[in-house]
């Protein structure tokens, strides 16, 4: 069987645990998979392993990766009043 390379869409987000400890968690949107890592490296080896188990189990989700073109990743700016989401007070107090 012929071997393919697959481009797939992941998020990846460090995050601050309740213990203030940090994590990074990877989440793949197509498939609604995720893991996490104490490091980017391990997050990332953690968020492939987590699809090819996916991908195996469910071979069907494959197919939406040859009908759909390449996600696009971008960022968007918002602006918010701070105050009123209580960020100042987290931060300076």
């Amino acid at each position: 069987m012929e071997k393919m390379n697959i481009k797939v869409g992941v998020v990846i987000n460090k995050e601050r645990l309740s213990n203030k400890k940090e994590i990074f968690v990877a989440h793949c949107n197509d498939l609604n998979v995720t893991s996490q890592g104490k490091t980017f490296e391990e997050v990332v080896a953690n968020i492939k392993e987590a699809i090819d188990i996916e991908i195996e189990e469910c071979p069907e989700k494959l197919e939406r990766f040859f009908l759909e073109s390449e996600p696009v990743f971008t960022t968007v700016e918002i602006t918010r009043d701070v105050q009123a989401s209580g960020i100042i007070g987290k931060t300076t107090g």
